[in-house]
């Protein structure tokens, strides 16, 4: 499911989000979207807690009892921009 993987190993802050919004998209529990994303736990709630927080992603009433987190529609918009992003970056360093 990582979106993003480079040469060295390594993705920066950008591209976690993405992935983080990409794995959340069909609404998923919340360890799934780290697995998802894979991402530590520490990494994996700082940057989750931040896109809670600014509405990126939304929680939504699950089954047996737990919550299930989905990317917004605000969200959304943020993946697709990001995505683009970073298509046309990779995109010119070829050229």
């Amino acid at each position: 499911m990582v979106l993003f993987m480079r040469e060295r190993g390594r993705r920066d802050r950008g591209e976690i989000v993405i992935d983080v919004l990409r794995a959340a998209l069909d609404g998923e529990v919340k360890t799934r979207i780290m697995f998802k994303s894979n991402l530590y736990y520490r990494t994996f709630n700082h940057i989750f807690s931040e896109l809670l927080d600014k509405g990126f992603i939304v929680r939504c009433n699950g089954f047996n009892g737990k919550f299930l987190y989905k990317t917004s529609e605000r969200g959304k918009k943020v993946l697709e921009a990001g995505i683009r992003f970073y298509n046309l970056i990779n995109t010119s360093k070829r050229d």
